[in-house]
């Protein structure tokens, strides 16, 4: 999956850290299954939180993703998911469907220093999202 500069997206992982490794993998796995069963193209990212990392999907945003986003969040206990606008500023969207902005998702040139971001797997490039203050 290729996403274009100007696209929306949303960023949901189906991990839980109370949970062990093989429980988070086979709730990863079984989401990769559906979307697919779905023909939702997806791209799988790492996201890193104050030290802790998981596995996320990346999904193009429309109408039909951000269902199933919120669908995920909800069914796999997730207090959020991220979604980033065609102009990048982005925020945390929570079960209630109430958010927060966050900032502008951004490309770094290292994760030094920073307390969350996201790695494309394919590409090893490291975004962020950068307050806009």
């Amino acid at each position: 999956m290729n996403l274009s500069q100007n696209e929306a997206f949303y960023i949901v992982s189906v991990m839980k850290h109370d949970l062990t490794s093989d429980a988070n993998i086979d709730r990863h796995e079984e989401t990769k299954v559906w979307l697919s069963s779905l023909n939702i193209p997806y791209k799988v990212v790492k996201g890193f939180y104050k030290g802790t990392s998981e596995l996320s999907f990346l999904m193009v945003a429309n109408d039909k993703t951000e269902r199933v986003a919120r669908a995920l969040a909800r069914d796999y206990e997730q207090d959020c998911y991220l979604y980033s606008n065609s102009d990048r500023s982005t925020s945390l969207v929570f079960s209630d469907g109430n958010g927060v902005n966050l900032g502008t998702f951004q490309r770094v040139t290292s994760s030094q220093g920073l307390d969350s971001y996201t790695v494309d797997l394919e590409s090893g490039q490291v975004w962020t999202v950068k307050d806009n203050t």
